[in-house]
Formats: C-alpha cells, sequence, structure tokens
C-alpha cells in the first residue's frame, strides 16, 4: 500500500464533480497525491486521458470500482446522489481496505437537501427548517426520503467503523461551473434545475409551473459549494476530527428562494430569446406530474428548507445570495444555448 495519499474520484464529467476535481488539479499539494478517476463511458475516459493532467483513470463495472476503493485511503463521490449499486461497490472496497490496512477509508460523498423534501406540489411555503446540528431528526428520515436509501448504507458501514463518511448535501446549486474540464467540453456548465425549468418551458412553448410554485428551497453558488468540499477534504488529509458518520450530514446554502422567482426568471429570458411563444405561465396537469414522479420536476414544486450550521463552524463564508441566482439566470440560459443543451435534459448519471 503507498505512503502517498490516494484518493479515487467519481463524477468527474459532471457539473459538480469536474468544478471539484478542476480546484483539485490546482491545489498546491496535488503533485504530492495518487488521483484516480472512475470514469463509465470509455469516450470521457479517453478525452480526460489526453488532457494529461496527471491522474490515472479506471473504467469498467461495479466490481473494478470496488477494486479500485480497495486501494485509496480517500474516494470522493460526486456522481449520482441515488445510484445504490455503485456506492454498494464504493463500500465493499473500503471494507477491504480496511481489512487490508486496518484504518478506516473515507468516503466524501455527494447527497443533497432532497433528503427533506415535502409533497408541497408547489401548493404551500413551510416554516420547517432542518439545521444539520440536528443529528437526531436527520439519521430519523425514512429511506424513502429521496437519497436516503443510499446515504442510509454509508452511515451504517460509518457505524460498523469502515468507513469515516461525509456527506454533503447541498440545495439548489447555481451559477455556471468554470474550469478546464468545462473548457475541453467535458462538463454540462449549467445548473441541472434550471435546465428542468427551461426543458419544461421549451416543451410547452410557454412557462409551466408546478401548483402556485410558492415553495422554497435554498440555495449556493457552485463555487461556493465546491469550497465546501475542499473545507472537508483538507481536514481530512490533516487528520483533524469532524464531525462524520452519524454527525456527518453537511447542509450547503445561503439562503431561502421562492421557486416561483426561478421560473420567472427563466421564462422571460427564453421569451425574450424568441425560444417560447408565450412569457404567460400554465400549471403542470396531474398527468403530466404522475409521469414525472421521481424526477427533478417534482424537485421543483417541494419545499427544502435547510440551515448549514456545521460547514460554517468549520470556516465556510459564502457571499453569494439567492439575488445573485436571479441576476444569473439570463447568462446561464444563453449558455445553455451554446453548448446545445437545449437538445435535451441532461441524465443524472455521471458517465
Amino acid at each position: 500500500m503507498s505512503s502517498r495519499t490516494t484518493i479515487l474520484f467519481l463524477g468527474a464529467t459532471g457539473y459538480i464533480g469536474g468544478s471539484l476535481l478542476d480546484r483539485i488539479i490546482k491545489h498546491p499539494s496535488y503533485s504530492d497525491w495518487d488521483v484516480t478517476l472512475y470514469v463509465r463511458s470509455a469516450e470521457k475516459a479517453k478525452k480526460l486521458d489526453e488532457l494529461n493532467l496527471g491522474y490515472k483513470i479506471v473504467t469498467g463495472t461495479p466490481s473494478d470500482l470496488e477494486a479500485a476503493a480497495a486501494v485509496n485511503k480517500i474516494v470522493i463521490n460526486c456522481a449520482s446522489s441515488d445510484d445504490l449499486p455503485t456506492t454498494e461497490a464504493i463500500l465493499k472496497g473500503a471494507k477491504s481496505f480496511y481489512e487490508t490496512t486496518g484504518k478506516p477509508a473515507t468516503l466524501i460523498h455527494t447527497s443533497g437537501s432532497g433528503c427533506v423534501v415535502d409533497n408541497a406540489l408547489g401548493q404551500f411555503a413551510s416554516e420547517d427548517v432542518y439545521d444539520d446540528l440536528d443529528t437526531e431528526r436527520l439519521n430519523d428520515l425514512p429511506a424513502t426520503q429521496w437519497h436516503r436509501h443510499v446515504d442510509i448504507p454509508i452511515i451504517e458501514a460509518a457505524t460498523a467503523g469502515y468507513v469515516k463518511s461525509y456527506l454533503v448535501a447541498p440545495g439548489f446549486i447555481y451559477g455556471l461551473a468554470t474550469g478546464k474540464f468545462v473548457e475541453a467540453g467535458l462538463v454540462n456548465p449549467v445548473s441541472t434545475v434550471l435546465l428542468g425549468v427551461a426543458m419544461g418551458a421549451l416543451a410547452a412553448g410557454q412557462g409551466v409551473l408546478v401548483g402556485s410554485q410558492k415553495n422554497i428551497w435554498h440555495c449556493a453558488e457552485i463555487h461556493e459549494v465546491i469550497d465546501v468540499y475542499l473545507i472537508i477534504f483538507i481536514n481530512v488529509l490533516e487528520g483533524k476530527e469532524i464531525p462524520n458518520g452519524r454527525e456527518g450530514y453537511y447542509f450547503v446554502e445561503n439562503g431561502p428562494i421562492v421557486t416561483l422567482e426561478i421560473c420567472k426568471k427563466a421564462v422571460e429570458a427564453l421569451f425574450d430569446m424568441k425560444k417560447i411563444k408565450s412569457a404567460e405561465f400554465r400549471e403542470y396537469t396531474k398527468e403530466e406530474l404522475f409521469a414525472a414522479a421521481d424526477t427533478p420536476l417534482v424537485y421543483l414544486g417541494s419545499n427544502s428548507r435547510i440551515r448549514s450550521s456545521k460547514i460554517r463552524q468549520l470556516g465556510w463564508k459564502p457571499s453569494r445570495t439567492p439575488d445573485a441566482y436571479l441576476l444569473g439566470i439570463r447568462e446561464e440560459i444563453k449558455v445553455m444555448y451554446t453548448t446545445d443543451l437545449s437538445k435535451g435534459f441532461p441524465s443524472h448519471r455521471v458517465d
């Protein structure tokens, strides 16, 4: 086993993952780390390799992922928050790492504040805020809540002692991703939420709402979200004991936003660009909502009220507010078209 810090990274071609990996390779200590990327797409693996940025690449099956996790001290998963087979492969590998070294592996996993959503369907704004310092309340969330079917096995592995887990759970993330992987055309630079709003409007030729869109989410800007990962990552590297396992949920937000305001700005931009016929709104029908079960559309109509106390205690100081979200929507919509994302909604699965 290498004495160097070994890191396995998943999600290099995603909005979050590509942004985080860009920051990691720019870190002054990067040359001291052995970084391996797990990439499902052979085509994207080839493009990542051609960038010649000092990392190794592994492709293949869940068994290959398990083998890679078994020889890496730190695993950073920025791929799908809801892919249980991938998580199971990581945890099996982490257990092997523990059995070989006698030391728990570290897993920094991307979850999301979807774990606390309600079923408002846009009809009301909730005042019920989940603070990430309320460990018992978060761990009592049922497996039927979004992401929890993956989060729970991770926490159980941490309780068993072979993993130290850190669950990064952002609300709505906004802003344009930047960096080498965006420049190489490997990363979608536009936030998933905004893409979902835009795709709905484009399909209908006008604005479309989930109910009255009165519901509230909390939000954070992409680069400030990446700061959270780096704070946790550096604390782990320095051997500092920070909350993990059952205490390891880290919400990420810098203020609430009524989702109707996002929809208004997006539709206004699309109409001004002559991409839709009307700036008026209609509500999604019950049939449309039923067909969209377990998709981001349902997210858009729910409340997800969170408070990110824990990461602030570790020094996170975000400056971008929900106003910045609204001010940047027009530019994100423009980029959506210049990068040809308007042709279809991207998969949550990162290849």
